[in-house]
């Protein structure tokens, strides 16, 4: 089932992306799915959020590392994430058990456990 987006909604997503927000955080602040902002806006640049290198759910990630001290992945989405965040915070530490993820900091793994 597909939501209808008006004219004016559409408008509002294209100025917001061209004043520099990120077309990821436009789709989750719109309750819609990454792709459609990213179908309707593929004619503008994306915009700059975060640090160089890090956005979307590796942002989000990194937010909830700082929040909390670790981040409970899915097996399958950590690895890539992971190797992004060492890059700029080499004290990320993880660890895996039954097919999740754990990224913690080295001084949070009291925490983490």
């Amino acid at each position: 089932m597909s939501k209808k987006l008006s004219k004016e909604t559409l408008e509002k997503i294209r100025e917001e992306i061209k004043s520099g927000k990120s077309k990821y955080q436009t789709a989750k602040e719109y309750g819609l799915h990454p792709t459609v902002v990213y179908r309707w806006t593929q004619d503008l640049p994306g915009g700059q959020y975060g640090w160089l290198g890090i956005g979307g759910k590796t942002l989000e990630i990194l937010q909830e590392l700082i929040k909390h001290g670790y981040v409970l992945c899915s097996h399958f989405s950590a690895g890539h994430k992971y190797r992004i965040l060492r890059r700029y915070f080499p004290n990320i530490c993880k660890i895996s058990m039954y097919n999740k993820t754990v990224l913690y900091l080295d001084d949070k793994a009291p925490v983490a456990a």
